[in-house]
């Protein structure tokens, strides 16, 4: 075994190597003094180190800017198509319409190979969102020169304006989206896929159109874009009169649309002889939305001839619909034979909006999304006359009976503070055995829903999957657990049990066994994410 090496020390002291011999007093402060000695040394050498150390950092931090100019950017090592779609998730897309224009912009101003990538990236150029003012109107030049730079791909153009025009109040005002840019780019610009037009009245959507169609046969140029528009959004804030109806002559002079979004003014308390009295043009439509507080019974009938519609939101704007004692008296079914989904947006609480379900025939339908708005009261406290939502399980009754009646449905949303108590959501659910996806979406209710869903028999016999976002921490994860291994260990070969997957986010906050039974529910093959 080798010795280990004795450090070399002064000759004075090497004697007291061979033995434990006690120190004289000038042995002791000789010693001292070599000890503060090889401090200092250490001293000077730690030091030393610093400033080495120092330089080595600087060096090093000069060696990553000199790599940074030999990066695979630089040396176009980095494919132009690679460096657009990464730009394209930088800016959000794909995803909702928006224009992203200010950061696209200084990004094409970072260096020349950035803004060359962008350029080749049709998919960043193909959307647009502009602001239209009176005193700074948008450069429809660029836009179209922004807008070509998609090349072949579908366009979308949106363009709101803001102020106080376009009805009695504000007559004689000019109005900010009716001005002649607008028009010829309408006229005769790039193709457009989807357009979206927000005015401050029909008036504002009504003078435009006039100003496109003018330029249209005084160029004779082929309606383009305007005609070949396939997805088209108009908002409306006000009416143009309070007292007398508009003409809607707009609403009645579109090009033939597959896809249809209005917003229309609030009705509130106003005259309902302020709206169209003839029903509209929705017949080749695939896809519509309407946001309005406008009676269900118009609504019906703006529906009855819309025979290729597939998707359908109806968006109260969080105001009451007023024709609730007219309903049954004045609405008669209408079949929508290829709907397949339809989504209620923005209820209020106590609304009765879901009661145009009993005159919907929809055979096809697949998915219904209900969202609800409710009161602060309401979040942890029913309303004590209909707790259970009575009104709502009927609508649903006559939804799923009768011909060309609702069979087949597969997903169920509920969402957005919505309320019900357990028993009253059990007897909705019990009317609807085909479905395949239940979500509950802030779903405010009795936290016993799990435990007596265990108690009813035939409860969702095709369910496969289940979706909780609880805000409000209602839902204990384990009686959720609890209830799917029951439904695994009680199935049967003559009532199988389909259930595939828990997707689960609580505010519940005692988590005491949630992660024993989300185990023993993986070992029946569900697939399980949960996050409290």
């Amino acid at each position: 075994m080798p010795q280990p090496v004795l450090p070399s020390i002064d000759e004075r002291f090497s004697h007291l190597l061979n033995g434990n011999y006690p120190l004289e007093p000038l042995e002791v402060a000789s010693i001292q003094d070599a000890i503060d000695a090889e401090t200092l040394a250490i001293a000077k050498l730690q030091l030393a180190i610093r400033k080495l150390q120092q330089e080595v950092n600087e060096h090093e931090s000069k060696r990553e800017v000199y790599e940074a100019f030999l990066s695979p950017l630089r040396r176009g090592l980095l494919p132009q198509e690679i460096l657009g779609e990464i730009f394209g998730f930088a800016l959000g897309l794909p995803g909702k319409l928006t224009s992203n224009s200010d950061e696209l912009k200084r990004l094409c101003l970072v260096c020349k190979s950035w803004r060359h990538a962008a350029l080749a990236h049709p998919a960043l150029w193909a959307k647009l969102k502009l602001y239209a003012k009176l005193e700074h109107p948008p450069d429809m030049e660029k836009v179209r020169t922004w807008l070509q730079r998609s090349g072949g791909l579908p366009k979308k153009l949106a363009i709101r304006v803001f102020g106080d025009h376009c009805t009695d109040e504000s007559e004689g005002k000019p109005c900010p989206l009716a001005f002649r840019g607008l028009a010829a780019f309408l006229a005769d610009g790039p193709t457009l896929d989807e357009l979206s037009l927000k005015g401050q009245s029909d008036k504002c959507l009504e003078q435009l159109i006039g100003l496109v169609k003018r330029d249209q046969l005084n160029t004779n140029t082929p309606v383009q874009p305007w005609g070949t528009v396939r997805s088209l959004a108009l908002g409306m804030v006000k009416f143009q009169s309070s007292e007398t109806q508009s003409s809607w002559r707009v609403l009645y002079d579109l090009p033939p649309l597959t896809s249809l979004s209005i917003t229309f003014p609030n009705l509130l308390w106003d005259s309902t002889e302020l709206i169209p009295e003839r029903p509209l043009p929705f017949g080749s439509l695939t896809n519509l939305t309407l946001r309005c507080d406008w009676p269900a019974v118009w609504i019906l009938r703006n529906l009855e001839n819309c025979n290729k519609l597939q998707h359908l939101v109806l968006d109260a704007h969080q105001v009451y619909r007023r024709d609730a004692d007219t309903f049954d008296a004045q609405a008669k079914p209408i079949l929508l034979p290829k709907l397949r989904t339809l989504h209620f947006r923005h209820m209020i609480s106590f609304s009765l909006d879901t009661q145009i379900l009993q005159k919907l025939r929809m055979p096809s339908l697949e998915r219904i999304d209900l969202e609800f708005n409710a009161a602060d009261s309401e979040i942890h406290s029913f309303p004590e006359h209909d707790s259970s939502r009575q009104h709502l399980y009927l609508d649903f009754k006559a939804m799923t009976q009768g011909i060309n009646c609702v069979s087949s449905l597969q997903t169920l949303r509920l969402g957005e503070e919505f309320g019900i108590s357990s028993a009253g959501l059990l007897h909705i659910l019990k009317l609807l055995p085909s479905l395949v996806n239940l979500i509950f979406d802030n779903v405010s209710m009795d936290p016993d829903l799990f435990e007596r869903a265990g108690c009813t028999k035939s409860l969702l016999p095709r369910l496969r999957a289940l979706e909780i976002n609880d805000g409000y921490g209602d839902f204990n994860p384990d009686d959720v657990c609890a209830y799917l291994i029951k439904r695994k260990d009680s199935a049967t070969e003559e009532t199988p049990d389909y259930f595939e997957e828990l997707i689960m986010s609580t505010a519940f906050q005692d988590r005491h066994n949630a992660d024993e039974s989300a185990e023993k529910l993986r070992r029946r093959g569900v697939r399980v994410d949960i996050e409290i």
